[in-house]
């Protein structure tokens, strides 16, 4: 009993510790493994009642920013106009997000935040956002003339490739939409990297300082040292150049007709239920929801498994969200991912997980489209492509789930609605090559609506 209250307890702090995820156990197991029923379940609950002492508690202290780091750091903020601050995932602890949007609206800077922040969502940093980031890095004009002097990185970057180029002036090789090659690429005189878990997410190694602290303790001192907020031209021009980019690109995909992978992801997200829950899968639909989702003001709360950053064990990973969290769950995920990880559908027939699933299918890997392996024609679709010619409704069948299928972009939301209540499989049937031309489409609508310079 000793052994097994010590390793539950370790492993529940190891998990919740940084940085936090799953934590993998190996149970010693006697011979023979007969079907006998374990006493082990119940004995904590009855230790507990009979001495409170025998539970064991992890405690984890918050690790405070020193006075000296803590008055560099001000005084770079007080005398840098051209700051820019950078949020990713990553950001886990008490109150980091409104201390984030906090430090924003206190130095002027403009705000890049991924949707996995909760940044985007609900009004805790919605007033300096700069929601069109994706589009807006890719022109050249525009990129020239904001080069920021100090950058401010939150946890990880996010995963828009024009953002990564602008940072740290390199090809991740991580895929997404092409960075025009003409881009202009960031050259910050000082790069702060806050790392709470010491993880060093620099894939440029551009950080000139890496702060291993608690980001919410940071913020918070930082405004007792500084000036009062300003507003100057730095921030107005991003802002105005991020509503020009926003209204177009709304604009355009608001005129579709046919179904666009990027207006799905855009229209779930700001459909779905406030207080509700979005788990974004890998590949494309999470660059979508970047890309497209301009955030709003009632919360949702946003998941990722941008840690392991493949397709695998999304399906159940949402599902384990979904078990556990309010109601209701949506998971957007793309076909080869969903197929991946078919077999989890057990657990939401088995444990009556409602989870409204969002499949889009466009017959294998689209995002390859978007990547110099496209060139390749011999190969492309056995090797990349991968298409597989599957419809789900039989899977939907086989695990007793609803399905619903839509090929119009008017479907979408008619249909999202049937599965918000139970959930269910919505399978969104799309074609992977058009979706690059539509994309390419609204680059070239953004591009024009900033102008030369």
């Amino acid at each position: 009993a000793r052994f097994f209250r010590s390793l539950g307890a370790r492993a529940a702090a190891a998990a919740a510790a940084g940085p936090p995820g799953v934590v993998h156990l190996n149970l010693p197991l006697r011979d023979p493994l007969t079907a006998d029923p374990p006493a082990i379940p119940s004995f904590a609950r009855e230790a507990a009642a009979r001495d409170p002492r025998s539970v064991i508690t992890h405690h984890v202290g918050r690790l405070a920013p020193e006075a000296e780091l803590i008055e560099s750091l001000a005084s770079a903020i007080r005398e840098t106009d051209e700051g820019l601050i950078v949020c990713g995932e990553g950001l886990e602890g008490d109150n980091a997000a409104e201390a984030i949007a906090a430090l924003t609206r206190q130095s002027g800077y403009p705000l890049v935040a991924a949707c996995a922040t909760g940044l985007r969502t609900g009004r805790t940093g919605r007033d300096a956002i700069i929601d069109g980031y994706d589009h807006l890095l890719r022109a050249p004009g525009f990129t020239r003339a904001h080069e920021p002097r100090l950058v401010l990185q939150f946890g990880s970057l996010p995963v828009s490739k024009a953002l990564r180029g602008f940072i740290g002036g390199d090809d991740d090789g991580e895929g997404g939409p092409d960075t025009p090659a003409s881009g202009e690429q960031a050259r910050a005189r000082r790069h702060v990297l806050v790392d709470p878990h010491g993880d060093l997410r620099d894939p440029h190694h551009r950080a000139t300082d890496v702060l291993r602290v608690d980001p919410a303790l940071l913020c918070a001192a930082l405004l007792d040292r500084a000036e009062s907020a300003r507003a100057g031209r730095w921030l107005a021009s991003w802002r105005e150049h991020n509503a020009r980019v926003r209204k177009a690109v709304q604009a355009r995909l608001n005129r579709l007709e046919e179904l666009f992978e990027g207006r799905v992801a855009r229209d779930l997200a700001a459909f779905w239920p406030s207080g509700g829950n979005l788990f974004v899968g890998s590949s494309m639909p999470v660059r979508d929801l970047e890309s497209f989702f301009p955030g709003r003001d009632a919360p949702l709360r946003v998941l990722a498994n941008r840690g392991a950053n493949g397709i695998d064990g999304v399906l159940s990973s949402a599902l384990g969200a979904a078990a556990v969290s309010p109601p209701p769950t949506a998971l957007l995920i793309g076909d080869l991912s969903f197929i991946h990880d078919l077999g989890g559908l057990l657990a939401a027939r088995r444990h009556g997980i409602a989870l409204t699933i969002v499949v889009v299918n466009n017959d294998g890997g689209g995002i390859f489209r978007f990547l110099p392996q496209r060139r390749h024609e011999a190969v492309f679709e056995d090797l990349f492509a991968t298409s597989h010619g599957l419809e789900f409704d039989h899977a939907a069948a086989l695990f007793g789930l609803r399905h619903r299928a839509v090929h119009e972009a008017q479907e979408f939301l008619p249909a999202l609605r049937e599965l918000v209540d139970g959930g269910g499989i919505l399978e969104v049937r799309t074609d992977s090559k058009r979706n690059v031309e539509i994309h390419a489409e609204i680059a070239q609508a953004a591009e024009q609506a900033l102008g030369p310079g």
